[in-house]
């Protein structure tokens, strides 16, 4: 079951750098509230090096306290690009989007809707780390260079020992 599938690809499983997510309600209350320090300080306790930051909608200033607040809390931060299809983001306005942390994150649905080619433009101009997340079924797709780091979205129970299989042989994480 799920427990030897996790057993089995332990290696996948210590993968680093772990990370994991703030979604912009997340941000904005504890923004509000004052308790973004030790929100990001839990995170690094519980062993996490990344924090995945949506920061659609949220002010400059309040984009370069969290990512200030997430290094002093020993977390890269970066950004985290949800389907910049709808925004139509060009190279500039996607390393725009990271303009205050150490890299972004592209999504599925940027390779579902960019090309390759769009990804080696980018690549080729942003200095900083690309993070790239896919669904097993587009492992064909993500580029074979270029990604810091690859994860794979290993949401289905049922195929979860073929997607922990993949991670592996991409040499992604599992999320």
């Amino acid at each position: 079951g799920l427990t030897a599938a996790i057993a089995l690809h332990q290696e996948s499983a210590n993968a680093s750098p772990y990370g994991t997510w703030l979604s912009k309600p997340q941000i904005m209350f504890h923004l509000s509230n004052g308790t973004l320090g030790p929100a990001l300080q839990r995170m690094r306790a519980q062993q996490y090096r990344v924090v995945f930051l949506d920061f659609r909608h949220v002010s400059d200033l309040d984009q370069q306290k969290v990512a200030q607040v997430a290094r002093q809390s020993q977390l890269m931060p970066i950004t985290w690009i949800q389907s910049p299809q709808f925004r139509s983001l060009s190279v500039q306005q996607l390393m725009d989007e990271g303009r205050h942390t150490d890299g972004i994150q592209v999504d599925d649905h940027y390779f579902t809707h960019y090309s390759r080619s769009d990804f080696y433009a980018l690549r080729s101009q942003y200095r900083k780390q690309i993070f790239c997340s896919i669904q097993p079924f587009q492992a064909a797709i993500v580029p074979p260079t270029g990604c810091n780091q690859i994860d794979v979205q290993c949401y289905s129970p049922v195929k979860f020992k073929q997607c922990m299989g993949l991670a592996d042989r991409l040499r992604a994480v599992p999320s």
